[in-house]
């Protein structure tokens, strides 16, 4: 086993090789749980919860661009609107708006595809990415546990689950934000894979036991100073925490590079602040700032930082 090859499965671990079933599995219930959610989707035909705000706002949207507002003369719009009577918006005066527009023209299309006259129309959509999300989840799932099976099981909880299947099928806003928070997850997954089996890649290709020049130290205290930044809840910290990694960036090039660009790029809320170096492997960084006065060196060791925030 090269040392690539053992960095890799330390990273990664052993994922599952079954490629096929691991997109036909979680797709297959996908497929079932889509069919529950389409069927006889246009029943009730009525504006249920808010999707007496959502599904009139997304027509609106469709047609005038923006919200407007419903006419205050009309006593029941919902039942004007689900009767085929769109007709119900002042053409003056914009509507109060609560939500961004993303989830609303997510509806509009729907509408657009179907009409808006009917129940299909203003929950397509919403069934769609909730069918969706079922096979996100088992993707996910697989790639977290690294089994198919288990990926399936995930996709197959999801697909039954009575909240997720209510939402599914009503034309609000709440299984789209799910959906997109789903989406960020798994993209945030596969880009830290992704960085792992680069990171395996370089390291793999140095001498055992050999770091990038200079790194090392930088990178420790950087990572010392943004632990302490998360243990403190302080802005000023989390500022200085920021700095040293960019310092750290600039170290890795050369040291005169990390005396120049940390000099540069000090916070407004360092208020002095002195930066040398000694060489690729040693520097030394003192600041005072509203925090407390400080050093961290390139060892990783910490002076007094005001607020217990750095312990030597």
């Amino acid at each position: 086993m090269t040392r690539t090859d053992e960095l890799r499965l330390r990273l990664l671990g052993t994922g599952p090789t079954d490629r096929l079933w691991g997109w036909l599995g979680p797709g297959l219930i996908a497929l079932v749980g889509g069919v529950l959610r389409f069927w006889n989707l246009d029943r009730p035909q009525a504006l249920v919860f808010d999707e007496t705000y959502y599904v009139k706002q997304a027509y609106s949207l469709l047609h005038y661009g923006v919200e407007m507002r419903v006419l205050d003369s009309l006593k029941k719009p919902d039942n004007a609107f689900v009767g085929g009577n769109q007709n119900i918006f002042s053409t003056t005066d914009g509507d109060m708006v609560v939500h961004p527009p993303a989830g609303k023209w997510l509806i509009a299309a729907g509408e657009w595809l179907f009409g808006s006259g009917s129940g299909l129309g203003w929950r397509f959509s919403v069934a769609l990415v909730g069918t969706m999300s079922i096979l996100i989840v088992g993707r996910v799932a697989r790639r977290m546990f690294g089994s198919t099976a288990l990926g399936c099981v995930a996709a197959f909880l999801l697909a039954f689950e009575g909240s997720h299947f209510v939402m599914s099928r009503t034309g609000i806003l709440d299984i789209i934000v799910s959906f997109w928070a789903l989406c960020g997850f798994a993209a945030l997954l596969v880009d830290r894979d992704r960085s792992r089996e680069i990171l395996a890649e370089k390291v793999g290709r140095l001498p055992r036991g050999s770091w990038p020049v200079g790194s090392r130290a930088y990178w420790a205290a950087s990572a010392s100073v943004c632990s302490s930044s998360s243990r403190t809840f302080s802005v000023s910290r989390m500022v200085a925490c920021s700095w040293v990694s960019r310092s750290a960036c600039a170290a890795r090039s050369s040291a005169s590079a990390f005396t120049s660009y940390c000099v540069a790029i000090r916070p407004a809320s360092i208020s002095t602040m002195t930066c040398t170096s000694g060489g690729d492997s040693t520097f030394a960084i003192s600041v005072a700032g509203p925090f407390g006065p400080g050093n961290v060196d390139s060892s990783g060791a910490f002076g007094a930082w005001g607020g217990g925030g750095f312990v030597r």
